[in-house]
């Protein structure tokens, strides 16, 4: 028996109540039913809980070494110019 026999790619396991904070129904590898399925699931556990039922996408990683002075650049006045520049045309 072939191994895409014995594999369902819709199977849908219990998440461990540790791992609801880290949860994210937004993956980019996910196709549209793995998303509306994972979306359903967040808003049920949520609605369980008692919380908001908004799923926010999830907390941007810290930035590297490399781009840390990235958002300082980004706010000085020349950039900010040339991307007002940019977006007027």
């Amino acid at each position: 028996m072939s191994q895409s026999a014995l594999w369902d790619p819709l199977l849908t396991l219990p998440l461990v109540s540790e791992f609801l904070e880290q949860f994210n129904p937004f993956y980019y590898f996910y196709n549209i039913e793995h998303s509306s399925k994972a979306l359903d699931r967040q808003l049920a556990l949520k609605k369980k809980v008692g919380e908001k039922q908004l799923c926010a996408p999830p907390p941007l990683p810290p930035l590297t070494k490399v781009f840390e002075r990235l958002p300082k650049l980004a706010s000085s006045l020349p950039v900010q110019k040339a991307i007002l520049a940019v977006l007027e045309r």
